[in-house]
């Protein structure tokens, strides 16, 4: 007799389900975050599709059930709960909107709520539909803690807002202090301003390790502009202008590094010249006693798509905050 393959019954709920809201009004975010709280459950929230996909993509806190407007920008709350099934299963969604759609289909783990609602009307299908999925739509296999990018030699961190690309680049580069290990972070003059911000934040003044010479900050733009030659990376510009980082500071027994460079050739829609330079760099740090952490921010359309895929593939490990 042919053997059947197991049924994949979902996980039983926790104690405390996690809800994803997104919703671009800050004030609606806040009233739903506290009444949902206050209700018991853990909550997530995001002002636009991107966001959500960066919660829903980590995987570090399993996700129960997505609550969202119907109408975002860039990507509909249909497509985005749509997106769910392409990882596995569908994600229980209850979607929101003043204006409804006669035409939108829904299946038995979807519901719609038409503004103003009552809350009451809230918890209650909120209520129903984590009944209805009883379990989580994303499991915790494969799932990372963000300290686990300091022990991979190649790294890529994608980040939704700005200060937390900060802290992450700071939870990258600081711990080698104790050990002496010499920083450089090659980023844009505006992200630098952020980044030794959550320098001082985490107790280490950037101008004092300046001084020192164990601190190394490269302009990323600058920095692009002397590698490329004819519309591409050019491989020997690369070595010269990573030789000269290497070389600036004073000798250290390793090394940890910040670069955005690949990014800008991204933003630039340049993809190809960007993986182009993650593969230098993957040899030279492949050649060194370095780290390096590599800073993207992929579209709402890239993190859904193959975009991400790219770029994690580029890279040792991937991780998104």
């Amino acid at each position: 007799m042919e053997q059947q393959p197991e049924s994949s019954a979902p996980a039983p709920l926790p104690p405390r389900p996690t809800i994803l809201i997104v919703e671009p009004d800050a004030s609606v975010r806040a009233l739903l975050r506290g009444v949902l709280e206050r209700e018991g459950y853990q909550v997530l929230d995001a002002k636009h599709p991107a966001r959500a996909l960066l919660h829903l993509r980590s995987g570090r806190v399993p996700i129960h059930l997505l609550l969202t407007e119907l109408e975002l920008r860039d990507m509909g709350g249909k497509e985005l709960s749509d997106w769910t099934l392409t990882q596995g299963r569908r994600l229980p969604t209850l979607y929101t909107s003043a204006w409804p759609d006669p035409s939108l289909a829904l299946d038995p783990l979807e519901a719609f709520l038409t503004k103003p609602y009552t809350l009451s009307e809230l918890l209650r299908r909120v209520k129903e539909l984590l009944e209805a999925g009883h379990g989580a739509a994303f499991s915790e296999a494969g799932r990372r803690a963000p300290a686990d990018v300091a022990t991979h030699p190649h790294c890529a961190t994608i980040y939704g807002e700005t200060p937390e690309l900060a802290r992450s680049v700071a939870a990258h580069l600081l711990p080698g202090m104790a050990d002496d290990t010499a920083v450089a972070v090659i980023a844009r003059p505006e992200h630098w301003g952020w980044i030794s911000r959550a320098f001082d934040s985490s107790g280490t003044d950037p101008a004092i390790l300046q001084r020192q010479g164990r601190l190394q900050v490269v302009d990323a733009r600058a920095g692009l502009k002397g590698i490329m030659r004819g519309g591409s990376v050019d491989l020997s510009r690369f070595q010269e202008f990573a030789d000269q980082i290497f070389k600036g500071g004073p000798s250290r027994k390793s090394w940890a590094v910040y670069g955005e460079m690949a990014d800008l050739l991204w933003q630039s829609e340049e993809p190809e010249s960007a993986i182009m330079l993650e593969d230098c760099w993957k040899d030279f740090v492949g050649s060194h006693d370095c780290r390096m952490l590599c800073g993207y921010h992929l579209t709402t359309q890239e993190l859904a798509g193959t975009g991400f895929t790219r770029v994690a593939q580029a890279h040792s490990y991937a991780v998104l905050i």
